[in-house]
């Protein structure tokens, strides 16, 4: 997805952004990001996602493996306000596109 975005800013700018980590921690902690703290869906309400991979890592010739894995209920996906490894700076909003057509 950010990937995505980030070829709509440069069609925006008309030129290649290049490396866009520094960009994208440069804006972090502003209006252009959306931060899923803690409890983005409200108390007792954890975000999660169901996955399906395949059970030797390679390919469906051993079968699916079936995973349910949800934010803080798990301790390797724990969010909090701000920077985290589960969601990194968060998800950027509309503002984020908008800022490179001000460019």
């Amino acid at each position: 997805m950010v990937a995505g975005i980030q070829a709509l800013a440069q069609q925006l700018t008309g030129k290649p952004l290049g490396f866009a980590n520094p960009l994208i921690y440069q804006k972090y902690r502003s209006r252009l990001f959306h931060d899923p703290n803690g409890n983005p869906l409200g108390t007792n309400r954890n975000p999660a996602v169901v996955r399906v991979d395949f059970a030797n890592s390679f390919d469906a010739s051993q079968g699916l493996v079936t995973t349910l894995r949800t934010a803080n209920l798990d301790t390797s996906l724990t969010t909090i306000p701000g920077y985290d490894t589960t969601t990194g700076v968060g998800t950027p909003t509309a503002a984020y596109l908008a800022s490179f057509a001000r460019r």
